[in-house]
């Protein structure tokens, strides 16, 4: 795992926010499959992320609301 300073250089450390839109229920199913017999083959993983239409409205809706809520805070600051 690299630290913020390895991955970007040398950067001026300042306050910061991070927001992430997540679905706590989404309705996209993915598949877990065997690759071959053998237990030690990884497995075949397709998360399917993002495959139901519901999911991606709820990402939509929720990446607008971030940019509100974030468009508000930093406007209240200035």
């Amino acid at each position: 795992m690299q630290t913020v300073e390895e991955h970007h250089g040398n950067v001026n450390m300042q306050d910061g926010l991070t927001l992430m839109p997540i679905i706590l229920h989404p309705r996209s199913v993915g598949t877990v499959r065997l690759r071959s017999s053998s237990p030690h083959d990884r497995p075949l993983i397709d998360p399917q992320f993002l495959t139901a239409y519901d999911d991606v409205i709820a990402a939509v809706a929720g990446s607008h609301s971030l940019l509100f809520l974030s468009e508000i805070h930093f406007n209240e600051q200035s």
